[in-house]
């Protein structure tokens, strides 16, 4: 049985109380109907969610349900609707979640900087932490030491199988526009490398303001800079080029993962569905919509990855691709403004 901890509620009604029965009455299709177990069945809308036999509640959305209960369904590559990029995160994430855990918010420079935003976002302890997005879970991994529940939520079930094994964290196969998660729960969302793969991120935002307590934080990284994506024709023809480039390089590093085939590098380009040239976010819109979902916001901070802490200079360090990118674009790449990635803290009041 799925232990709840008063956390879970119905993603579509917000009911917290389920009936747990092993009588599986719903047609799953093959094979997610020979990973599950049970049901739990809300006692106000009926709706009715697996579990798995490793205990994964899928705690899924009416929309993204509709997908699983699709198997092998293919995304719109042409004229992507919000289905078709979640098709493409799920497939894309399916595939690599392996690599992705050995090679992605790992390093001392990404997780000494993440550690520093999460401080600032919080001043009370660490109750519960929940990281939306949380793939394999490394983002978990960083309040293994002293948050006292931590949660990751993801539509991936390969890359929470992966989390749930490594981290021990709780895991729940749900959506980010429709969270599983009771009111006031949380004490810290953290979303990184997130927003940029929502179709509608504003609607997640929303979400998160709704399940964080008073005071509680949230903190998002790795998203693209929209003035750094704006690039000249030839940078974007540079920017193109890369794809092949990076279909080759992956044979010989785990570092271009998702390069290895074209119909990866097709998947993840929608799931991507914000990080493209002349896409991604300005600060003062992100700043915008978190003020608009009601949240107090601390810091907007545009950054190079490379940076190990959030400084407050008008200059970013040095890196060799933006630099060439931004020079063919004639703008500095010196310049704080123009630098790739938007971190943001916030809280709620």
């Amino acid at each position: 049985m799925v232990e709840s901890n008063g956390f879970l509620v119905c993603p579509e009604c917000h009911c917290g109380e389920f009936e747990h029965t092993t009588d599986i009455v719903v047609g799953y299709p093959m094979p997610l109907r020979e990973q599950l177990k049970s049901e739990m069945v809300c006692e106000n809308c009926g709706r009715r969610y697996p579990v798995t036999i490793d205990d994964i509640p899928l705690l899924w959305s009416d929309s993204l349900r509709s997908i699983y209960m699709r198997d092998g369904l293919e995304p719109n590559f042409v004229h992507p609707s919000e289905r078709d990029v979640k098709v493409a995160n799920i497939r894309f994430y399916d595939e690599v979640s392996e690599e992705y855990i050995e090679e992605v918010h790992v390093n001392q420079t990404f997780r000494g900087r993440f550690l520093q935003a999460i401080q600032i976002a919080t001043n009370q302890p660490l109750e519960v932490h929940l990281d939306v997005g949380c793939g394999p879970g490394n983002i978990l991994d960083l309040t293994a030491g002293f948050a006292q529940t931590r949660i990751g939520i993801d539509i991936s079930l390969r890359a929470l199988r992966i989390a749930k094994e490594r981290y021990k964290p709780t895991v729940i196969l749900g959506d980010a526009n429709r969270l599983p998660i009771k009111d006031n729960a949380c004490s810290l969302v953290t979303a990184s490398s997130v927003l940029h793969h929502l179709y509608d991120p504003s609607a997640f935002l929303r979400e998160a303001h709704r399940v964080l307590q008073v005071g509680g934080g949230l903190v998002t990284d790795c998203d693209p800079n929209r003035v750094a994506a704006d690039f000249s024709a030839l940078g974007r023809l540079l920017y193109s080029l890369r794809l092949p480039v990076y279909r080759c390089l992956s044979v010989f590093t785990r570092r271009f993962f998702g390069h290895r085939d074209h119909n990866l590098q097709r998947y993840n380009a929608l799931a991507e569905y914000h990080n493209k040239p002349g896409s991604g976010f300005g600060a003062d819109e992100l700043e915008e919509q978190l003020r608009a979902c009601g949240l107090d916001v601390v810091l907007v901070h545009i950054h190079n990855m490379n940076e190990p802490v959030i400084v407050e200079s008008s200059v970013v360090s040095f890196d060799v691709k933006h630099a060439i990118l931004q020079l063919l674009s004639l703008r500095s790449p010196w310049c704080r403004s123009n630098g790739t990635t938007i971190l943001t803290v916030s809280r709620r009041s």
